[in-house]
């Protein structure tokens, strides 16, 4: 029940383009940033090919890119493949721990696996760095109650709920 609960928010998240709408790094090359924001349009119309195949296209940079590296976990991830996500969000972790597409993507994957304490701590993190996305904090209360700590699940989701997140209150109900 809690897995399918997942995968229900999970899409209607990414439906609403949760995942995509996650603040990014300001400083990254045009070339990099257009080559992401192609491949995530890509990934979103079910493109998994066309959108690999924009990402693996960008020249790589000397130093290993968390934007780069989090846009290809997260095509991996729309595409269905949480086991190649994974890795691809820690590297982009490794390159940037600050990396918001990253903890968000790293979680979901972690969910999925029903590593909900890794997740929760993941989504810690995010929402320390980005204290006013309603989506972390709509995750957060998902992870929350499935650890039956429906207290911080309250606080989440009034907060998800204050800062505009409609699945927080699709989530309450159906819970």
């Amino acid at each position: 029940m809690k897995h399918s609960l997942l995968c229900l928010l999970f899409y209607t998240v990414l439906a609403s383009a949760g995942v995509f709408a996650l603040p990014v790094a300001a400083a990254e090359p045009a070339e990099i940033m257009t080559a992401v924001e192609q491949s995530l349009t890509q990934a979103q119309a079910g493109d998994w090919k066309g959108a690999r195949a924009t990402l693996d296209a960008v020249a790589q940079p000397a130093a290993p890119d968390a934007l780069l590296q989090a846009a290809r976990g997260t095509v991996e991830l729309a595409a269905g493949d949480a086991g190649a996500a994974t890795p691809l969000f820690r590297a982009a972790l490794a390159a940037d721990p600050a990396q918001l597409s990253a903890l968000w993507g790293l979680s979901v994957c972690l969910l999925q696996q029903r590593r909900l304490y890794e997740a929760a701590t993941l989504l810690d993190r995010a929402s320390a760095l980005a204290p006013r996305e309603a989506q972390i904090k709509t995750l957060q209360a998902y992870v929350y109650l499935c650890l039956d700590m429906t207290s911080d699940a309250a606080a989440m989701g009034k907060a998800a709920l204050d800062g505009g997140a409609a699945q927080a209150a699709n989530m309450c109900s159906a819970g």
